[in-house]
């Protein structure tokens, strides 16, 4: 399993990056996508697994099926109906690259870790990644809202031409919301690993899950905020031992708030939520819009690619007056986005994977008894992550970064791997019960009897009557 957690750690740490015509110059591998290639690296080293028989085989089950169905109806949206935005594009090379980051890079990443028993070691050293992978976006963040480009790289980060909502934390995905996603799963990382992370681990929390909130808090978006307290709240309801923590941050961020020590969070009218209307206006136009694109093409949709092609038409149609709209710029939500271009049936498979995989989650924590804290804490963190995950997904479009994607699976993955490993233990208990159940019974029978001779010898008949002897 070592190669197969190298290689998949690298490969999600590249997708953190742009590559090509800005990004970091990592020499001939930036003409050659990163990405792409330690993603075949990942599928080589688990095929290895599977032949050296470190990785099983597993049932499918309903999640696993939906994630098939989903992927092929995206795929063949896109080769028979998929359209670009612009005639000099090619629309594989537009929307390719979108439908693997939604699903077949976060798919396979899943399967290929739910194919490995789970082990406690891979899931620390995972925990490690997403904690210096956050520390690194923390220390970014940082850099970018006090223009201390010292502390920023790569430096395309610090480019206005570059990406969108520049002047907010958005670290090397160029974009806010992806930003306070990752940064949110690197604060319940440290949470639960301060247990198990040892004391390097848990000194460097003092300092890192603070920053990690006030990197959040720089992302100036309200989409991480409130993906950040799903999380929060999965750990206070679900009765982790990170609570006292939780509650202590709680006052702290109370404090500030009320005396205007932050001016994006306040308890007055400076707060974000009560600004930014005609963000909010916007939002509504477009989701408005894409309602009605449903209600043309409510099974198969219009195609893949078509919302951005064909919104102004629809929009033109009417039906928005009266309601403040600035401008277009995407479709702001995943869910609309998908029921529109491929069918509500899409949307519902789609949507259908995270119920089910909340599920499961949910089953895992009934079992998980008190002795497997560390793991229950991480069940929750996913619980928690997955809730942010879908949550946000309203409102943004989950197709343009991959690294989320990934994270969220790879979480799930081990989920599945922790649940399988627990039902074949319990299993094994009640083999192993039932068979000392039966060694119990046959020495509580008599010696004569047939049981207790275990069929290898059998009882002697009866004597015939006296009567039919005689004759």
């Amino acid at each position: 399993m070592n190669l197969f957690k190298i290689v998949l750690f690298l490969w999600i740490l590249v997708q953190t990056f742009y590559f090509g015509g800005y990004g970091p110059d990592l020499l001939f591998l930036k003409a050659l996508r990163p990405q792409w290639l330690f993603f075949g690296l990942m599928l080589l080293s688990y095929l290895l697994a599977r032949w050296s028989g470190e990785a099983i085989s597993r049932r499918l089950g309903w999640p696993e099926w939906l994630m098939f169905t989903i992927t092929a109806i995206s795929l063949v949206s896109l080769i028979l109906t998929g359209v670009t935005s612009g005639p000099y594009k090619d629309k594989y090379e537009q929307w390719l690259s979108t439908m693997f980051n939604l699903t077949v890079y976060p798919y396979a990443a899943y399967f290929c870790v739910r194919g490995f028993r789970y082990r406690k070691e891979f899931l620390i050293a995972f925990l490690k990644l997403l904690c210096f992978f956050g520390a690194y976006l923390s220390v970014t963040a940082v850099g970018e809202h006090y223009n201390l480009n010292w502390l920023v790289w790569p430096d395309y980060i610090m480019d206005p031409r570059l990406g969108t909502q520049f002047e907010r934390a958005r670290g090397p995905f160029m974009e806010s919301v992806g930003m306070g996603r990752l940064l949110t799963v690197a604060f319940g990382s440290w949470l639960v690993l301060r247990s198990e992370g040892g004391n390097f681990i848990r000194t460097l929390s003092f300092v890192f899950v603070p920053l990690t909130l006030i990197s959040l808090y720089f992302t100036n978006t309200r989409g991480p905020w409130i993906g950040c307290a799903l999380l929060w709240l999965a750990f206070i309801v679900f009765r982790t031992p990170v609570r006292g923590t939780l509650y202590r941050l709680g006052i702290a961020v109370l404090l500030i708030a009320s005396l205007n020590l932050s001016s994006k969070f306040t308890l007055d009218s400076g707060n974000i939520f009560f600004n930014r209307e005609s963000t909010v206006t916007d939002r509504v136009v477009t989701w408005l819009v894409s309602l009605r694109m449903i209600e043309a093409n409510p099974i198969l949709g219009a195609g893949y690619g078509h919302f951005n092609s064909e919104w102004r038409d629809y929009f033109a149609a009417g039906g928005t007056e009266g309601i403040g709209f600035t401008g277009f710029d995407g479709s702001h939500n995943t869910f609309l986005t998908m029921a529109a271009e491929l069918g509500l049936p899409a949307m519902f498979v789609f949507f259908g994977v995270l119920v089910l995989m909340g599920v499961k989650c949910l089953r895992l924590l009934r079992q998980l008894d008190a002795a497997r804290e560390f793991e229950r804490n991480f069940v929750v963190m996913v619980l928690g992550s997955l809730a942010m995950y879908t949550v946000t997904g309203w409102f943004s479009d989950l197709r343009w970064n991959a690294v989320q994607n990934t994270v969220m699976f790879v979480m799930l993955g081990i989920v599945f791997s922790m649940s399988a490993d627990i039902a074949s233990r319990g299993a094994f208990r009640r083999f192993r019960a039932a068979e000392r159940g039966h060694e119990h019974a046959k020495l509580s029978m008599p010696l004569d009897a047939p049981e207790a001779l275990g069929g290898a010898q059998q009882a002697k008949p009866d004597p015939p009557p006296s009567h039919v002897a005689s004759a």
